[in-house]
């Protein structure tokens, strides 16, 4: 049996309790999410702000309640998805279902990292006024083979990212809300 796949004690468990709220607050902290998110305010769509804000909460609170039962047989019993699908499906039946979730989450990673690419390039264009033709292109091949090198790097050297960017997040958002406020004329000063 290939390693990765076998039970791991709750002892010898790559991520606590802390680094599943980091991990869940950066899966709901996504470019994705702010670009569809984006489409629903003005000048786009046509909610308030506070419509805006319930449709976020639903959708946070529906994706980490899929996510927890989807994670809860790994979590309790400290088995891969592809192992505990086995029950239902059998060796070779669990291929259907794991190319089902498979395919889907190719997808929205290359969504993302294009969306990331377009990120990074218009930072790099405001802060510096560089962005050639082409740009984006470099940017996208960076950004997925830093995923790349995670990804073969295991899931103590993800932990320790995901850690790290869920911190960075929070400081970045903060920093962009402080600015955003103040520059509406909101007093954020002491």
């Amino acid at each position: 049996m290939i390693e990765g796949l076998r039970p791991v004690a709750p002892g010898e468990r790559v991520f606590t309790l802390l680094s599943y709220v980091l991990m869940l607050w950066a899966s709901l902290i996504v470019v994705q999410l702010f670009v569809l998110g984006q489409a629903l305010l003005p000048p786009q769509g046509t909610l308030t702000l506070f419509q805006g804000a319930v449709v976020i909460l639903l959708s946070a609170l529906t994706m980490a309640a899929f996510m927890s039962l989807n994670g809860h047989a790994g979590l309790r019993y400290g088995i891969p998805f592809c192992i505990h699908v086995r029950a239902a499906f059998g060796i070779r039946g669990a291929r259907f279902p794991e190319i089902l979730r498979l395919i889907p989450a190719i997808i929205w990673c290359g969504f993302g990292t294009w969306i990331a690419a377009l990120s990074a390039d218009g930072i790099v264009r405001t802060l510096t006024g560089f962005s050639p033709a082409g740009i984006v292109y470099v940017y996208f091949v960076v950004l997925q083979a830093v995923q790349t090198w995670l990804a073969y790097r295991g899931i103590q050297a993800m932990k320790w990212f995901n850690i790290y960017a869920s911190v960075a997040l929070v400081l970045i958002m903060g920093y962009m809300l402080f600015f955003s406020l103040e520059a509406r004329g909101f007093e954020v000063a002491a």
